[in-house]
C-alpha cells in the first residue's frame, strides 16, 4: 500500500498543481505540504493539527478523508483518539476551577444587580436589544485555523462545522474540543461564560453576557473567482 506522502503528492500530480498552488487553495504553510508528501510527519506541527492539514489537504485533492487518516495514524504510531479531545494537565484543571468559582460569584452579583433594578428602578425598555450573538456578524479566520474549546462549567455545547455536526452534547467542567474548518463553523453554548475559546492559539472574547447562552459563526473568506473580461467585438 502506498505511504500517507506518495497518495498525496500522486493525487497533486495528477491535478496538475504544484506545491505552491496547493500552499495557496489550502493555506497550508508550504514546508507542512513537503512534510506531508516525503513522509516526514516529525517536521510538523503535531497533534491535533496534523489531523487538521492531512483532512483539508485530502479534500482539497478529492481524496477521502478517512483511510488517510488512518495511515497517518498507523506511520506516526498514534492511537486515534475521540474527535477533538485533548488531555487537561491537573494544574489547569485547578486554574479553570478557580476561574469557574470567580465567574459563579461575578454572575450570582450580577443577578443581584439586575433583580435590584426591576424592583426598584423600574422595568426594563423592550426597545433595546438584547446583547446575543445571532445579531453578530460572522467573524473571519484562515482556512484550516484551529479552534480549541475548555469547558469551565458543565453546559450545553453544539459546534458544526463545514455543514456537519462535530459536537451536540452536554460537556462536563475540564472537558476539552479542537477542530478546525474549510468554509465555515457554528458554534452554540448554553451559557458564555462556561467555556473558554481560543483560536490558532489567541483568546476569544466572551461571545455574550456571563450566564447567557451565545451563538457565533466563523467563516472562511473566499474570494470570487476573476471573471474573465469581454472580447473586443472585432470590426
Amino acid at each position: 500500500m502506498a505511504t500517507l506522502g506518495e497518495q498525496l503528492r500522486t493525487a497533486r500530480e495528477s491535478a496538475a498543481l504544484t506545491i505552491e498552488e496547493a500552499a495557496v487553495i489550502t493555506h497550508i504553510p508550504r514546508e507542512h505540504l513537503t512534510a506531508m508528501e516525503s513522509d516526514n510527519l516529525a517536521a510538523l506541527p503535531g497533534p491535533p493539527f496534523n489531523a487538521g492539514f492531512i483532512r483539508i489537504y485530502a479534500e482539497a485533492l478529492r481524496l477521502p478523508v478517512q483511510p488517510l487518516l488512518d495511515i497517518y495514524y498507523a506511520q506516526a504510531g498514534e492511537a486515534p483518539s475521540p474527535v477533538g479531545v485533548a488531555p487537561i494537565s491537573a494544574a489547569r484543571r485547578g486554574r479553570q476551577l478557580m476561574l469557574a468559582s470567580l465567574l459563579l460569584t461575578v454572575a450570582l452579583g450580577v443577578v443581584l444587580a439586575v433583580l435590584v433594578f426591576n424592583i426598584f428602578g423600574g422595568g426594563t425598555d423592550d426597545s433595546v436589544a438584547t446583547n446575543g450573538a445571532d445579531a453578530a456578524e460572522p467573524s473571519i479566520v484562515d482556512r484550516g485555523a484551529v479552534f480549541e474549546l475548555v469547558v469551565v462549567t458543565e453546559t450545553q455545547v453544539r459546534i458544526e462545522v463545514d455543514g456537519r455536526a462535530l459536537v451536540d452534547e452536554t460537556l462536563a467542567s475540564g472537558e476539552s474540543r479542537q477542530w478546525s474548518l474549510e468554509r465555515e463553523t457554528i458554534l452554540e453554548v448554553g451559557a458564555a461564560d462556561a467555556i473558554e475559546l481560543t483560536i490558532d492559539g489567541e483568546p476569544v472574547t466572551q461571545l455574550a453576557d456571563p450566564g447567557e447562552p451565545a451563538q457565533h459563526m466563523w467563516r472562511v473568506d473566499i474570494p470570487a473567482a476573476p471573471t474573465a473580461a469581454p472580447r473586443p467585438r472585432s470590426g
